[in-house]
């Protein structure tokens, strides 16, 4: 799940990563899981969610995330992303004036009064 909101994030417009058995066991149990028979139906149903066998990729991309420290974003766009613990920076400080117009609306008031002091 985190992998397709990350395909979001990454500028897709739609993201999808086969189901696994981390994924239902996570799910089963929940809230607003189905349950019952419709639970059976429901995980025999996302099993049948994965790339057809034999299908060819243009490309596989390994990564090693590693080195990624945790992160949190601060606005509305994927570039508005800062580390836990790290600063958000100062839009007076952009020199491009769209992201900077967008910087400026998007900090939060409390943001604003610590730079003024």
């Amino acid at each position: 799940m985190t992998l397709c909101n990350m395909a979001i994030e990454g500028g897709a417009r739609s993201g999808m990563v086969a189901v696994d058995d981390k994924t239902i066991e996570y799910v089963k149990g929940r809230p607003f899981a189905p349950k019952g028979e419709q639970w059976n139906q429901a995980v025999a149903y996302w099993n049948t969610l994965h790339s057809d066998d034999g299908a060819h990729f243009d490309q596989v991309v390994a990564l090693d995330a590693a080195d990624i420290q945790p992160q949190v974003t601060w606005g509305t766009s994927p570039e508005m992303v800062a580390e836990v613990g790290g600063k958000v920076p100062n839009p007076a400080n952009e020199s491009d004036p769209v992201k900077k117009a967008a910087s400026s609306a998007r900090w939060p008031t409390w943001a604003w009064r610590r730079i003024r002091r």
